[in-house]
């Protein structure tokens, strides 16, 4: 509801109802077969004949998802590991996780991964908008992150991520730099379409979502030369 079928349907909580009624009919069968049904439900209800499934943060589950879906093609999207760091700064579910993290570091526990999380006493007046009793949605914002970490988190994913795409069959794997779809949408645009699915590679649709394309200038190199070192 939050995020993946507001994008598809402009009636999400009607087609979550109706996914509900399908769901609960299915028989008891391994999870995979569950969403490959769910998904061909969908293309059925939404008059579509191709699914594409995109998640944040999947690339360090390229070996169970080939598992499950061993016909699945793969497009790795990566982009400037360091203007990665500075996007993830913003994007609050990165903050929580490093947030989270430098809880646990100082003082021994997350306080985002329990229901049941006490403050410790001493927690200081900074830190205290950020826990569950008392978060503050402004303190969370204003919550200054190191950047440094954020590269390193970006860092270890591509690490462990390229590792596993390499054991994937090369005629699976389509790897898309962030900055060479802003430099050429049309042909980048392309080149997926093509790699998804041939019959895909629609004049009017790529010449429409590459006009959707906007500049992102690199930011990185804004940042006060320390940091920028650090990152």
């Amino acid at each position: 509801l939050a995020m993946t079928l507001p994008s598809i349907t402009d009636d999400p909580d009607g087609l979550h109802e109706a996914l509900r009624i399908f769901v609960q009919s299915l028989p008891e069968d391994r999870i995979h077969r569950q969403y490959l049904r769910i998904f061909q439900w969908l293309c059925a209800r939404l008059g579509r004949r191709f699914w594409c499934e995109r998640s944040g943060a999947s690339l360090g589950l390229v070996h169970p998802l080939s598992h499950f879906f061993p016909d699945a093609r793969f497009i790795h999207v990566f982009r400037d590991g360091r203007e990665f760091a500075i996007s993830a700064k913003r994007f609050a579910p990165m903050r929580m996780g490093m947030i989270g993290s430098m809880f646990k570091q100082r003082f021994g526990s997350a306080p985002y991964l329990t229901p049941t999380y006490q403050a410790p006493d001493d927690l200081p007046p900074e830190w205290r908008g950020l826990v569950p009793e008392t978060f503050d949605v402004d303190a969370f914002q204003r919550f200054e992150l190191p950047i440094a970490p954020i590269g390193m988190a970006w860092s270890e994913m591509i690490g462990v991520g390229m590792t596993l795409l390499e054991k994937v069959p090369a005629d699976r794997v389509l790897h898309v730099r962030y900055e060479s779809l802003l430099d050429a949408p049309h042909a980048e645009l392309q080149r997926i379409v093509r790699f998804m699915d041939s019959g895909l590679d629609d004049a009017s649709w790529l010449a429409l979502a590459a006009s959707r394309v906007r500049k992102n200038p690199p930011k990185w190199m804004q940042l006060p030369a320390e940091e920028r070192t650090q990152l």
